[in-house]
């Protein structure tokens, strides 16, 4: 006795030191999992490595067998934003629950998220979880053996027994059930479940532990969805912003078009007034001259036809162009009318030639046609095809080499699916720029230093003829390129349709 004695104080010291030992090792544990999570959400690790550490780790920590992380869904929005222990007891909002992370005793991973075997189900319909959700945000502790009591069922297999609880919980085989909420100001987010299969208590130790636990989970939670939302708002502002340099964009390119095309305009109003005032001030100028000279009283008669002859070829000036700025003004409102006609557009070529004959011979130009023998017949405005020929053989003796030839060629291309008449006329002189090209058929817009060489012109010939071949539903188009340092090659191409006489006449009569 006195032995035993002697060795029990050191027995109950050698106790108590282990026991001091074991709880210190416990709390070690512990703390090393609340530090691993905070690591993890300081380092906004992905949220499935969160929850997968902290239900594998509060299980293995408290040797249960099998952990669970359930998030909750509510049906009304609003209710994220209320204080779920302020809800009347009799009032549960309707609730969903999906298993977020799921561990058991002797597997090596976590499952995670709904699948065949943990489906989504209705927390506020679960005896359970009703619990949680009306809790006063605590952990809860269940032991269902007491609970089996108090339904006064004998058997855990019973069907009334199952009715009320999610078999997620697998009562069947759980003895000791702990369930800690994850709330974030008042709103319950969902649970960490803890399951034995054996009776135990929850020393305040293990729940202060588990509370911490969820504190972190909710945190991470919390952390997580607000930086989607965020994110969300950013990409939203970020899109509205791309969305408005867009239109900035659109409206800058806009206005960039209208303050170039205000230039443009302005300098083909520069030219225009340009020309119009050199073709306009120099009959002017010489019609005044010659009336000036028939006022003197001892003038010859053959001066004074010289001087008449001067005032008829300025007047005729000034009312061509007044016509051609009329006929322009009319095919650009659409107000002229086809008078289609049967014509050999051979004939209409060797007749236009003939008419200016004198004039190029005075130049010294020769024209070298090249027209089919076969007719070359066409349903057509022949006034405004007459016009059109005109202008451009006026057009190739302005700017043509003298004493050069000019080229005419007419082809008769029946190849499918439409038969049409090709013209070409082609002459050697002044070329035409490469950046003035696509303007060569605007009004008033002659080549560069054309008006200060004192070629005849007022910049609406080539207009006119462009209208009028879109007016008789053909094409044109010109080319021009150096053939030697001084001397370009200037093309223009006419393109007319063939169309069967039935065809034509119809579309006379409903123009």
């Amino acid at each position: 006795m006195n032995v035993l004695q002697s060795l029990s104080s050191r027995v109950a010291i050698a106790i108590s030191q282990a026991q001091l030992d074991q709880q210190l090792q416990q709390q070690v544990r512990y703390q090393t999992l609340i530090d691993q999570l905070t690591t993890a959400i300081r380092n906004a690790l992905e949220l499935e490595e969160i929850f997968k550490l902290a239900v594998e780790g509060t299980a293995t920590s408290l040797g249960v067998n099998r952990g669970l992380l359930l998030l909750f869904k509510y049906a009304d929005p609003l209710h994220k934003s209320r204080n779920l222990t302020s809800i009347p007891k009799t009032s549960i909002p309707k609730t969903s629950a999906t298993v977020a992370a799921e561990w058991l005793e002797g597997s090596n991973q976590p499952s995670y998220a709904a699948s065949a075997k943990n489906p989504p189900f209705l927390a506020s319909e679960c005896r359970i979880c009703q619990q949680v959700l009306l809790s006063n945000l605590q952990p809860i502790v269940i032991s269902v053996g007491e609970m089996l009591a108090d339904l006064h069922l004998a058997d855990r297999d019973d069907s009334a027994f199952s009715l009320g609880v999610a078999p997620l919980f697998q009562l069947a085989s759980t003895d000791a059930v702990l369930l800690t909420p994850l709330e974030n100001q008042g709103t319950v987010l969902g649970c960490l479940v803890l399951h034995h299969d054996q009776p135990r208590l929850w020393p305040i130790e293990e729940l202060s532990f588990v509370k911490l636990a969820a504190a972190q989970l909710s945190t991470a939670i919390i952390q997580t969805r607000t930086l989607k939302q965020i994110q969300g708002v950013v990409q939203e502002r970020t899109a509205q912003l791309q969305r408005s340099l867009d239109v900035q964009a659109k409206l800058y390119e806009k206005s960039r078009q209208q303050v170039e095309l205000l230039r443009r305009l302005n300098q083909e109003r520069e030219e225009f007034l340009s020309t119009v005032s050199h073709e306009l001030r120099t009959p002017l100028t010489s019609m005044m001259l010659a009336i000036r000279m028939m006022r003197q009283a001892d003038l010859t008669p053959d001066r004074q036809k010289k001087y008449l002859d001067i005032l008829e070829q300025q007047c005729l000036q000034e009312t061509n162009l007044i016509n051609d700025m009329l006929a322009l003004r009319k095919l650009e409102t659409h107000q002229a009318n086809n008078q289609l006609q049967k014509t050999d557009l051979r004939y209409l070529i060797r007749g236009a030639t003939q008419s200016m004959e004198a004039d190029w011979a005075e130049k010294g130009l020769v024209l070298a046609l090249s027209l089919p023998n076969d007719p070359v017949t066409l349903y057509t405005d022949i006034d405004s095809l007459n016009r059109v020929l005109l202008e451009l053989l006026t057009n190739a003796q302005k700017y043509a080499e003298p004493d050069s030839t000019v080229e005419l060629k007419l082809v008769h291309d029946v190849n499918p699916p439409h038969s049409q008449a090709v013209l070409s006329l082609r002459n050697v002189g002044d070329g035409i720029l490469p950046e003035e090209l696509p303007h060569i058929f605007d009004k008033f817009r002659r080549g560069q230093g054309i008006t200060k060489r004192a070629i005849q012109g007022t910049g609406l010939g080539l207009a006119l003829v462009k209208g009028l071949v879109d007016h008789l539903n053909g094409a044109i188009a010109a080319t021009s390129k150096p053939v030697s340092s001084d001397s370009w090659e200037t093309c223009f191409t006419l393109t007319l349709p063939q169309c069967p006489e039935g065809t034509i006449a119809l579309v006379g009569r409903l123009s």
